[in-house]
């Protein structure tokens, strides 16, 4: 019998390129003054590695990868309970509300600034006839991170819109750096000018290094199940693996009878694969609840599957971009990338410090979320506000709820080049405009005084 180790050597690599950033982040100081994650570090290695000509590994194996781990992870965090907060649940939708719009405004505000930068460079000559729909592709990069930029990628290739899942790779993996390079920065400018609602504390060494000591490690969660029966790991992977398998025969369902004649969008409910997944696994958990069995669902456990998720997503993603698809359009996307990371920064700061409490939490979040994902907003909020006492953090887990209605325009996006340049263009401004009164209408714009949290 003859054995594939295909998909497991490129899983092998993987994990090696992560050893090595947990080696780099530990070794030297410059990456733990930028709290840049081991994933990161290993992404970039595999991306120097893929396309130094010294392996025959296909890029295609890793893109296998990043569509998978990126479904899982969505559907993992769904699966986590949430434990109410109390009496600050008010507060805290109110806050998740605000990030939900802003982000779904950010949305078309970063498409509309891909599409008219690379207007401009193909009318100055700095592109030959690149795709204006590569430009709007880069909020699906930004804003929704790895897995959708390959999902919304895949789906517009199949419109004709050559290697768009090589250039929304390259845009997720430079907006989560720019976080980063920007973000840091200005936390540490706001804690120097007393603008933060935590004081300024001391990072701890284990922070920095990304590894805690023998004698400062913390637990990673419950046992749930006894060990003579099934282990606790293997019983939430279990769940997690019975989702996707449902989610499969619905994509498929949908796919081919549901969508069958609908041309290039039966490809839809595979290219949002996370989206079915997502309602399978509310679903799941309500018969989980019907079976009194809700409560062997540990938050600690779902969450170190999900971070597992997330970090072997992230430095597949940079894996899989090929510099060379690149080259032909390098301008456009070196164009789009600064404008679209000055936009962001200096629109959601505006409407943040309209806020009469922790405006420079809330844009911390929501520019991380909105140039990365969810990590990287977690990420610098860390930096304001290293222990999670604001309830910005649980904001975030509000944020990705509503988001799924306020971020409508995303269920579309895939079948975006049917509807041509103009209509998507006209959608986009609408959506804009939308959630520009949303937050006006829910008092979001108007300038309050500052006050303590």
């Amino acid at each position: 019998m003859t054995y594939s180790f295909g998909l497991f050597i490129a899983f092998g690599v993987l994990s090696l390129l992560l050893f090595a950033g947990v080696l780099l982040r530990r070794a030297f100081p410059i990456f733990q003054k930028w709290m840049i994650p081991a994933c990161i570090l290993g992404g970039i290695l595999g991306f120097i590695f893929i396309n130094s000509g010294l392996t025959s590994l296909e890029t295609s194996s890793f893109e296998e990868i990043t569509y998978h781990v990126f479904n899982l992870s969505y559907m993992s965090l769904v699966l986590t309970p949430f434990k109410k907060g109390g009496g600050k649940n008010k507060s805290i939708i109110r806050g998740g509300l605000w990030m939900a719009l802003i982000s779904s405004l950010i949305l078309s505000v970063q498409a509309l600034t891909g599409a008219l930068s690379y207007g401009l460079t193909n009318m100055i000559g700095l592109t030959k006839q690149a795709p204006v729909w590569l430009g709007f592709l880069a909020t699906h990069g930004f804003t929704q991170g790895t897995g959708q930029a390959l999902a919304v990628g895949n789906s517009w290739e199949a419109f004709g819109i050559q290697n768009a899942p090589n250039v929304g790779l390259f845009y997720a993996s430079v907006g989560f750096l720019m976080a980063l390079f920007i973000g840091v920065p200005y936390a540490n400018w706001a804690k120097k000018h007393n603008k933060t609602v935590i004081p300024e504390k001391s990072v701890k060494t284990g922070i920095l290094k990304g590894l805690y000591s023998s004698d400062n490690q913390i637990s990673a969660g419950m046992q749930t199940t006894h060990s003579d029966n099934i282990d606790t790991l293997s019983y939430h992977l279990a769940i997690l693996g019975i989702c996707y398998f449902l989610t499969y025969f619905l994509a498929f369902f949908l796919s081919n009878h549901v969508l069958a004649s609908s041309g290039a969008l039966k490809v839809l409910p595979f290219s949002l694969f996370f989206l079915p997944g997502m309602f399978v696994c509310l679903f799941v958990k309500q018969v989980l609840k019907l079976l009194k069995l809700d409560h062997t669902i540990d938050p600690g456990i779902q969450s170190r599957i999900t971070g597992f998720c997330v970090d072997y997503l992230m430095v597949a993603s940079m894996t899989s971009i090929s510099f060379s698809l690149l080259l032909p359009y390098l301008s456009g996307i070196l164009v789009t990338v600064l404008a679209i990371g000055a936009v962001t920064f200096f629109l959601i700061r505006f409407i943040a410090e309209k806020l009469p409490e922790l405006s420079v939490e809330r844009f911390l979040c929501q520019f991380g979320c909105c140039m990365g994902n969810t990590a990287s907003g977690l990420l610098l909020l860390r930096q304001v506000d290293p222990d999670y006492e604001t309830p910005c953090a649980m904001e975030l887990v509000i944020f990705n709820i509503i988001f799924v209605l306020t971020g409508i325009i995303y269920l579309v996006a895939p079948a975006a080049p049917k509807f041509g340049i103009t209509t998507w263009s006209l959608i986009l401004i609408g959506n804009g405009v939308i959630m520009a009164v949303l937050l006006w209408l829910f008092g979001f714009l108007k300038s309050e005084q500052k006050k303590e949290v």
